[in-house]
Parts: C-alpha cells; sequence; structure tokens
C-alpha cells in the first residue's frame, strides 16, 4: 500500500506539476536522442559532448548555442538521474509555491548565469548538467520559504550545499552562478521588488502531492 501510494504521488506530481514535468521530460529526451547519436546509451560520445556541451574555447569563438544546449547535456547515465531526482523535487516545490511560470524562469535564467561564469573556467574545460540551474531553484525556494527575517539563514544553507557539492570533475563555478542567480531572485521576490510570473496551486494539492 506504501509503495503504491508512493507511485501515484509522484505520477499525479509529473501530470499536474507540468512545468516541472516539461523541463524532465526536454533533459530525457535530450539525453536519449544525443545517446542514439552517440551508440551508448550509458555514456556520451565525444563528438556529441564537443557539439553540445559546454566549452569555453567554442562558444568565445561563435558558438554560443551552448550556452542553452549545455543545461540540457548530460555525460553519462547517473549524471542525469541524480541531476532529474533533484530537479523534480525542487521544481515540483517551487511550483506548489510559485507556479510554473517561475519554475521555467528560474531554471532558465540561473543556469544561463552559470553557464556564462563558466567562461572564466580554462578555455579547454568541458561542462554540462542541469545543476546550475537546480542550485538556481534550491536558492530560490529556500529564500521564499525563509522570508525576509531568515534570508541570511536560508543564505547560509544554500552556501553550505554549496561548498559540499565541491569534487572531482564538479563545475563549482557553475553551481555558483546559479546559486547567486537563485538568491537575487528570491531576495527581489520577498523584498517586493519584483516577483516572477506565478500561479499558486490549492493547499489540498501540496498535502497530496507531498504527504508520503
Amino acid at each position: 500500500m506504501y509503495g503504491y501510494s508512493h507511485r501515484s504521488s509522484i505520477l499525479r506530481d509529473l501530470m499536474y506539476y507540468r512545468a516541472t514535468t516539461s523541463l524532465l521530460v526536454i533533459n530525457i529526451a535530450a539525453y536519449v536522442i544525443f545517446s542514439i547519436l552517440s551508440l551508448n546509451p550509458i555514456i556520451l560520445s565525444n563528438s556529441v559532448i564537443f557539439m553540445f556541451a559546454e566549452n569555453s574555447f567554442m562558444v568565445l569563438h561563435g558558438a554560443y548555442w551552448q550556452l542553452i544546449t549545455a543545461m540540457f547535456v548530460h555525460f553519462n547515465i547517473i549524471h542525469i538521474a541524480a541531476n532529474m531526482i533533484f530537479l523534480y523535487i525542487l521544481g515540483t516545490r517551487l511550483e506548489v509555491h510559485r507556479g510554473g511560470s517561475t519554475v521555467i524562469i528560474v531554471y532558465f535564467l540561473t543556469g544561463l548565469l552559470g553557464n556564462v561564469l563558466s567562461l572564466l573556467l580554462p578555455l579547454n574545460t568541458l561542462s554540462a548538467g542541469a545543476s546550475g540551474a537546480i542550485f538556481g531553484l534550491f536558492a530560490y525556494l529556500a529564500v521564499i520559504l525563509g522570508g525576509r527575517r531568515e534570508f541570511s539563514r536560508a543564505a547560509g544553507t544554500v552556501f553550505i550545499f554549496w561548498v559540499a557539492s565541491v569534487g572531482l570533475n564538479v563545475n563549482i563555478i557553475a553551481h555558483f552562478g546559479g546559486m547567486i542567480g537563485g538568491l537575487i531572485l528570491g531576495w527581489l521576490d520577498i523584498n517586493g521588488v519584483y516577483r516572477l510570473p506565478s500561479k499558486k496551486y490549492f493547499e489540498e494539492d501540496w498535502t497530496y502531492g507531498y504527504g508520503y
């Protein structure tokens, strides 16, 4: 019974929270297409990575599309699986509080900021994945849940998670850019400076979607 309820709530989330589901579908579809092009479902080929992931040298020489496509490219199946779990958790929760438009806008703005800052990395660096945008969603969500009085604590919590993400072959610059973007957008929201287009869902939807 517990397992059935858990699966049912996840499926209902995917049907109801359409912005998050759309981002999940785009990321997964991109991985399927790129894995077909790579002739390998486990890890993408170098040719695909060089074309669609972010390489500072290529971007600075005209491959500007990589700043966007890199948000939807993942090096291997473990990479995308981990990111999609976090995207589902954070995306659906933010969609409850601020609606689908906010999820989409925060994802793209913070992911783009992370990728732009990644141009500071050595020119031969390859960077890809949704983690910069996911850090943006996390930071934005933490700020709006904490409110004005808890902004410093929320920012500190997000910073700790950023430090914890430091590791070999991890683009902490993209994570940092996403985090800063999310904190700024969240601060503008809670202080009434500017709030992204939003549509809150009914409270009963929150209860049903996360009561497992």
